[in-house]
């Protein structure tokens, strides 16, 4: 009876064994489909960061362009308006001299 109360319990810690390699072996296999899977959707996120990147760096140049464009008409416009306006030397000069030279 203790023989075979021995053969049972190596039987036993044999069995405990097995399963204890059995859950190593399956912890192993899924820490390497965790790493493949963040390694995948790690790439597919960068992949998709560039992209988005690309398309905003495009659309910020764009505006910026648009801009200068209308900042260098509106420019234009401000300098044609003041090439035409009449210029009164006369009057300026006296402006001067009474702020200048007060009597």
């Amino acid at each position: 009876m203790a023989e075979q109360d021995g053969n049972i319990i190596s039987h036993l810690l044999d069995v405990e064994r097995g399963a204890s390699e059995l859950i190593d072996e399956a912890e192993k296999e899924a820490s390497k489909r965790i790493a493949s899977a963040r390694a995948q959707a790690d790439g597919e996120y960068r992949k998709q960061f560039e992209v988005l990147v690309t398309e905003l760096e495009a659309e910020s140049a764009k505006k910026t362009a648009a801009l200068s464009a209308s900042h260098d008409a509106d420019l234009q416009q401000y300098k044609d308006s003041l090439e035409k306006t009449e210029r009164n030397t006369a009057a300026f000069t006296k402006l001067l001299d009474s702020l200048l030279f007060p009597a």
